[in-house]
């Protein structure tokens, strides 16, 4: 078990909420700024991009928090979860977030076309 900081306890929060672009931001810089907690705050990037359905950059940071020494059976679990998805054919629903690949972050509006959330 981690112990909770602030930092932690914020960025967990907006996981929480649903808010996994924040989540994935505030969390990227725990793993830059806090060695302790690195492996770990890797995991949650790669779990918040996996909620964005930006499964390949949640492999490679799954890898990494691994690489790091987090635990090895829920990494596994976690690429194999990422690697699913990736096959699974996939229909939005009104209020999906998705980060597409070119970086922008869309949300699926009700007239059925994605539209920037930023």
């Amino acid at each position: 078990m981690y112990p909770m900081n602030d930092d932690l306890r914020q960025a967990a929060s907006m996981m929480s909420a649903g808010q996994y672009f924040e989540a994935a931001s505030a969390f990227r810089a725990i793993y830059q700024s806090q060695p302790d907690h690195a492996a770990m705050a890797a995991s949650q990037v790669g779990a918040a991009l996996f909620f964005l359905r930006d499964f390949k950059d949640a492999i490679a940071w799954y890898q990494e928090a691994g690489r790091l020494g987090f635990d090895a059976r829920m990494i596994q679990d976690n690429i194999q979860e990422a690697q699913q998805a990736m096959n699974q054919p996939y229909t939005p629903n009104v209020g999906d977030v998705v980060l597409f690949d070119n970086g922008q972050l869309m949300r699926f509006a009700e007239n059925g076309t994605w539209q920037p959330l930023r």
